[in-house]
């Protein structure tokens, strides 16, 4: 991680090919998920705000809790598409946790509140390791307007529901429930289909109460 905002460009084909040269067969399906999800999140972001002059922090776990290679590919990803906006900063915080209770929806409250950030020029918190239960109250979010969180949810745990429905939380990625039944998918030319072939994108407006079932 800690890769420049130099990074030019953020078409779609371009990141595509950068992500298939970091491993091979079910290593590399995994890190191009987690560039695909990031390029998500970040159009995400661009949509839902006209801010563009300050800092997005990235949550992530301790390295020795995630493939590093997945959470590098998760900030290029994401740095690739904001790249064209001198002004938006990238800055990463661990949140000291494990991959086990991560995956399994534990994220202590406490401790995630604790390692935010608090400054003025935030635009956003996109996080890696999800959301903790209850997370909708915490001091982050008592402010007049306050950064809106981009989440991927490894455990499916929908513990971000009530702080999407105050409009705390701008949009959440996970893995879309597997089907027996599934018609096999073409292999995906780009992030956006790489995505909608196996994750689900949950917004505010796009069929919360449904898709949080």
């Amino acid at each position: 991680m800690g890769m420049a905002l130099s990074l030019v460009g953020c078409l779609s084909l371009t990141i595509w090919q950068a992500t298939q040269s970091l491993g091979s067969g079910n290593v590399e399906r995994s890190h191009r998920g987690q560039a695909s999800i990031a390029y998500v999140l970040a159009h995400e972001f661009l949509a839902q705000t006209t801010h563009r002059n300050g800092e997005i922090v990235l949550l992530f776990p301790p390295e020795s809790e995630a493939p590093v290679a997945a959470l590098d590919s998760f900030y290029e990803g994401f740095a690739r598409v904001m790249s064209r906006f001198r002004s938006i900063k990238l800055r990463e915080v661990t949140i000291p946790t494990t991959r086990r209770d991560c995956e399994e929806g534990r994220l202590d409250r406490e401790t995630f509140e604790k390692n935010l950030p608090a400054t003025s020029d935030i635009l956003a918190f996109v996080s890696w390791v999800g959301f903790p239960e209850e997370g909708e109250g915490m001091s982050v979010f008592s402010g007049a307007e306050p950064p809106p969180f981009f989440i991927y949810d490894p455990s499916n745990a929908a513990h971000w529901k009530s702080a999407m429905e105050a409009g705390f939380v701008g949009a959440v990625a996970r893995q879309k429930t597997s089907s027996k039944n599934a018609t096999p998918q073409a292999e995906p030319d780009t992030p956006r289909q790489f995505f909608d072939n196996s994750y689900q994108l949950i917004t505010h407006t796009a069929h919360l109460d449904q898709g949080a079932q």
